[in-house]
This record gives structure tokens, C-alpha cells and sequence, in this order.
């Protein structure tokens, strides 16, 4: 668009890093809180895919009628 190029302060490395560093502590908790009500279900992600398709239609099923 041959504009001005800028870095918004948001976006410096700094910034950057304490953002993910609280993100990965929140969802620490989440998922140990969903874990705690028996509402977290674990899949196999590093398995071939129509497998982990399977697996997660397979737990779905258990709460959500699939037809």
C-alpha cells in the first residue's frame, strides 16, 4: 500500500512474551478447572487424522446426539 511502516507498542518482543507467558497461565487453570468437573476430554492429536476424527466424534457422541 506503500504506507508508513510501524511497530505498535503492543507488539514489541517484551510486550509480546508477558502476553503469552499470562494467556498460558490462564488456560492452565481452565483446563485444570474443566479437568475438576469431568468436563475436559483428552484426544491423541499427534495420531492420523481420520483417527482423531473418529476419536472425537466417537467422545461427542457420548453428550451430543450425532444422526
Amino acid at each position: 500500500c506503500s504506507g508508513d511502516l510501524y511497530q505498535r507498542p503492543d507488539d514489541k518482543p517484551d510486550v509480546v512474551r508477558h502476553r503469552l507467558q499470562m494467556q498460558n497461565t490462564e488456560l492452565t487453570k481452565l483446563l485444570g478447572y474443566y479437568f475438576e468437573q469431568g468436563k475436559l476430554i483428552d484426544i491423541n492429536g499427534e495420531q492420523d487424522i481420520d483417527d482423531v476424527t473418529g476419536d472425537t466424534l466417537a467422545m461427542m457422541s457420548e453428550y451430543v446426539p450425532i444422526g
